[in-house]
């Protein structure tokens, strides 16, 4: 089982939980999210979610960040780039990335499945 820190909507920790009832709760929780870019060949990279990659209904195929994973309960962000190993097959460091910010985000992807998310770009 995957648990996650869990967090009011104003970013006060209150405990952990797991990660699926996190998302049927709608629980705020962080994530890691990459998207990365070839300057030299003017490239972004994507990637393709398919219905069994994630809780989604639809029978197409939908695009996503090139990276976006969760942040486990009690890991740092430095920590949380093994998301891009996972991911990618690449090892990054922290210092390697450009952080923009973090990013609330609020999705009903279904009714069992709630995204409220503290998404660190």
């Amino acid at each position: 089982m995957e648990f996650l820190d869990i967090y009011t909507d104003k970013f006060k920790h209150i405990g952990t939980c797991e990660k699926k009832e996190c998302h049927t709760k709608g629980c705020w929780h962080k994530v890691i999210t990459v998207l990365a870019i070839n300057p030299e060949q003017k490239k972004v990279y994507f990637q393709r979610k398919r219905p069994k990659d994630n809780i989604i209904t639809d029978s197409n195929a939908l695009l996503d960040f090139t990276v976006n994973g969760h942040i486990q309960a009690g890991e740092t962000e430095a920590q949380s780039v093994r998301e891009i190993k996972e991911e990618l097959l690449e090892d990054v460091t922290l210092d390697e990335l450009v952080f923009l910010g973090i990013r609330q985000t609020a999705t009903t992807v279904t009714e069992n499945y709630i995204a409220n998310e503290f998404q660190y770009v």
